[in-house]
């Protein structure tokens, strides 16, 4: 698990470092594995992170559970169909 936390970290790092982000939100099996890889993990981002901000990034673990990417998808590829109806083709 300290490998893993380390790896999270140092990658997550590098990501706000470059990008700046206000929150950061782990999903999937790091919604579920958070609780023993998250303190490890941010202190490897804490020494990581190139230019630290004043406002420090927050990372978060996901509350809608371990599928929440494939319901994300989901409802990305629902939008165009919500949006116009009309654009799916007819039925034969």
């Amino acid at each position: 698990m300290d490998r893993i936390a380390d790896g999270l970290g140092a990658g997550l790092g590098m990501l706000i470092s470059v990008l700046d982000p206000a929150v950061i939100v782990l999903g999937g099996y790091f919604a579920h594995l958070g609780e023993f890889l998250l303190d490890r993990a941010q202190d490897v981002i804490d020494e990581t992170v190139v230019a630290p901000r004043v406002s420090r990034c927050v990372v978060r673990l996901s509350e809608l559970g371990f599928t929440s990417a494939a319901r994300g998808a989901a409802q990305a590829a629902l939008d165009r169909v919500f949006a116009d109806p009309t654009a799916l083709p007819a039925a034969r």
